[in-house]
């Protein structure tokens, strides 16, 4: 397969593929003359009405000495500052901008911090709403989102009201169909969940795990082992924890679903597994890009330069996972190949079944290797958790008559390895507890009643959405978890070493105590997978590799709250480490 170029913007096939229709762009010819008289009146009067209005506010503030409440504030500047604005683009509706490169920079920067804003102001405004009402309106928050009402669900004992109703009342598809459609450009047919759910069954559990579990391993072999006995990276090595772990975890699971380099077209193994490292690496930058764009993608609030780059970057990932180039790479999984057969038996055109490719490898990569980062960050800042682990891992490779030693060969983790180690078992879900936010999302097909487990019943309206927000709700509750803000890895054990899952809400045993995967039918079903993932990463960085942090005094750092609902959770930055291979 040819490597990746990011410079390689290429993708001649898509621009003209059939389907592509909604991208094509009309002239619009009697719009724009309107707009060139309509728009710069508009802006002017818009621009004097803004000045007189926030300059008043700005006044009373002043006045009534609110300035300390930061909200308002913060409204008001950026409001003035879009209203500075508008002269610009009045002129450039009517002409073309005349202002030059610099002015235009500043002006992208003004429109930088506007969206910065709107994204805290919805947050301050909306996202602690359930935390801070739960106690004055009981056991359903509801607030409107986007032009719908939503009902928070904030009692963990009411949760099964939701997850076991039918859908013929509360339904996730309709959500989840506008997500992707949104953001890969996949329409889903029929049978969509159904088929996902057979496939998942069949290869991501059960017999079909182990053998994705030794094309993980193989994988990550090849990603962190290959320079094992040369010397080569024997030399400390520094780079971003975060960074890291996403890069690994996220290469090593895309070559066990995707497949590999044909070792036909390289003529030596060697070569191809070479090939699937650059290529690999050079795939997962891509991603990351793409990645940062998906917050407000999802929201539908990208700028004009964004939309560009978004379009770009998924045209891209539909041409390199395209369906025809997978047909040249070898092992692909079943996981993979039987979803994009059935697409195909049932007349879905090729074109489609990429962008649904795209969606796999986001829905399969995009959560696992930020989670990789927080457990081995949190392994790394608890000592007695990492001495834990390290013990339980030797013990392992003990009782499996398998050596970490120079000249030896690798370790082999295979599934049933994994099936025993309680104590890492513990710290992954502690792990998740504390940095999985998904929001569980359902649609009102028709007017009903939610009965609560206090016996309540509350009347819910069609159109209506139904959610539940399990971090706050259960999660990080300190009634369930005491001090739920502590990285405890023994959490999830009994004092016999066994997992723990008696946890209590108001004296009762809590059914739904933690739900980083969600719930129901929309449990993720690849989650048996994920987590042997991180357990082989973990396993093979402290078999083979020393490591510390560059400053073992810096704080974890705090929550990136753009991606509240989307699963796991990503640090605001970066921290710093070392890492080298022991011989």
């Amino acid at each position: 397969m040819d490597v990746l170029s990011p410079e390689d913007n290429s993708y001649e096939d898509y621009y003209n593929a059939e389907g592509l229709e909604e991208f094509g762009l009309c002239k619009k010819t009697h719009v724009k003359e309107f707009s060139h008289v309509f728009l710069p009146v508009f802006y002017s009067i818009t621009c004097a009405l803004s000045i007189i209005v926030n300059f008043t506010l700005l006044t009373l503030f002043i006045k009534y000495k609110t300035l300390r409440k930061v909200l308002p504030l913060h409204m008001v500047i950026s409001d003035i500052l879009f209203t500075l604005s508008l002269p610009f683009w009045a002129v450039y509706a009517s002409s073309e901008w005349i202002f030059g490169d610099q002015s235009c920079k500043a002006i992208s920067l003004v429109y930088m911090h506007l969206q910065k804003s709107k994204e805290e102001y919805y947050l301050e405004g909306h996202g602690q709403i359930p935390a801070e009402n739960e106690g004055k309106h009981g056991d359903i928050v509801t607030v409107q989102l986007g032009g719908f009402y939503f009902h928070f669900i904030t009692d963990p004992l009411s949760f099964g009201s939701v997850v076991k109703e039918a859908r013929t009342k509360l339904d996730f598809t309709k959500f989840a169909e506008l997500l992707v459609a949104r953001v890969f450009g996949y329409h889903s047919m029929e049978s969509e969940h159904k088929v996902l759910q057979a496939s998942s069954t069949k290869h991501l559990m059960g017999d079909g795990l182990v053998v994705m579990t030794q094309a993980m391993m193989y994988n990550l072999q090849n990603l962190m082992l290959h320079s094992v006995g040369s010397g080569d990276d024997n030399q400390w090595q520094e780079t971003g924890l975060f960074t890291y772990s996403y890069n690994i975890v996220f290469r090593a699971g895309y070559l066990a679903l995707f497949g590999n380099e044909s070792v036909k077209s390289t003529e030596t193994l060697e070569k191809a597994k070479e090939i699937d490292r650059q290529h690999s690496d050079e795939l997962f930058k891509e991603f990351r890009k793409y990645d940062q764009l998906f917050p407000n993608l999802a929201y539908g609030v990208l700028g004009p330069s964004e939309k560009m780059e978004a379009e770009r970057l998924k045209r891209l990932f539909w041409s390199t996972l395209s369906v025809q180039k997978m047909r040249s790479r070898d092992n692909i999984s079943g996981w993979v190949s039987d979803q994009q057969q059935v697409r195909d038996e049932q007349g879905m055109q090729e074109f489609m079944q990429d962008r649904f490719m795209f969606l796999l490898l986001w829905a399969s990569q995009g959560n696992t290797g930020p989670a990789a980062f927080w457990l081995f960050l949190y392994l790394m800042k608890h000592p007695d958790a990492m001495n834990a682990v390290k013990k339980e891992v030797e013990e392992i490779l003990r009782e499996t008559g398998q050596e970490v030693k120079r000249g030896g060969p690798l370790i082999d983790l295979s599934r049933d390895m994994l099936l025993k180690t309680p104590i890492l078992d513990s710290a992954v879900e502690e792990t998740l507890r504390l940095t999985a936010a998904p929001v569980l999302t359902r649609a009102v097909l028709q007017d009903m009643t939610i009965n609560m487990a206090s016996g309540q019943e509350y009347k819910i309206r069609k159109g209506d959405r139904v959610a539940i927000f399990p971090y706050i709700a259960v999660q990080v509750d300190p009634e369930v978890y005491p001090d739920p803000y502590t990285f405890k890895y023994d959490r999830f054990l009994t004092p016999d070493g066994n997992k723990k899952t008696d946890f209590y809400k108001g004296g009762k045993k809590l059914k739904y105590y933690n739900m980083p995967w969600g719930a129901g039918t929309t449990m993720c079903p690849g989650r048996f997978f994920a987590i042997n993932e991180l357990k082989q990463f973990v396993f093979l960085m402290l078999s083979y590799f020393d490591f510390e942090l560059k400053n073992p005094n810096e704080e974890i750092p705090g929550i990136d709250i753009r991606r509240w609902g989307f699963g796991s959770m990503q640090p605001t930055k970066d921290i710093q480490f070392r890492y080298r291979l022991r011989f």
